[in-house]
């Protein structure tokens, strides 16, 4: 049993933890959405879990800019989606493609909160020339071999057979907060 902080842990969360990382239980990081509109909540896939620890913990490989992509089936993101499983319901339409995220840059935005951090993108648009629904979100790494976070919407957005324009306002929040229920016990 490995442990970390003197609370026994499961060994995949503890290797490779620097020292001064050695007290994980006495926080918490949470993802969560806008408080407004018509999202449900993002959420962390494992594998965005273990690419964020890769990128805190600078073990390769990185995810090189997040790739937004749009889901077009009837889904809802939970923690054990893969990007496989993600891909296999992505929006098929025309006027649709995913779109990589720059960063760093004037299209970002950040931002310390009382409880956390938020990041904002500026607003990600396309314009779908056919029917479509469109269920949610996901981001992936640049090459698409992982997923990142997703996010259901309360109802899914309607397009008939003319399509329309759709707009993607990315607002993510990092919040901080003693463990609770966290990896050691």
């Amino acid at each position: 049993m490995v442990s970390i902080g003197g609370k026994p842990c499961l060994a995949s969360i503890a290797a490779g933890v620097p020292a001064n990382l050695s007290r994980l239980e006495s926080f918490h990081v949470h993802i969560r959405p806008q408080a407004w509109g018509s999202a449900v909540a993002q959420v962390l896939t494992e594998e965005g879990g273990l690419a964020l620890w890769r990128q805190i913990l600078q073990i390769s490989p990185g995810i090189g800019y997040p790739v937004v992509h749009l889901i077009g089936g009837n889904h809802v993101v939970i923690h054990a989606d893969t990007e496989a499983s993600l891909a296999a319901v992505e929006l098929a339409v025309a006027g649709y493609a995913p779109i990589t995220l720059t960063s760093p840059g004037p299209n970002w935005t950040l931002s310390t909160l009382a409880d956390g951090a938020q990041a904002v993108h500026t607003p990600l648009s396309w314009a779908f020339t056919g029917a479509c629904l469109v269920y949610g979100y996901w981001l992936s790494d640049q090459t698409n071999t992982y997923s990142l976070l997703g996010e259901t919407f309360s109802a899914p957005f309607t397009y008939g057979a003319a399509g329309g324009p759709f707009t993607l306002n990315l607002t993510s929040y990092i919040v901080s907060q003693p463990f609770t229920l966290g990896p050691c016990y």
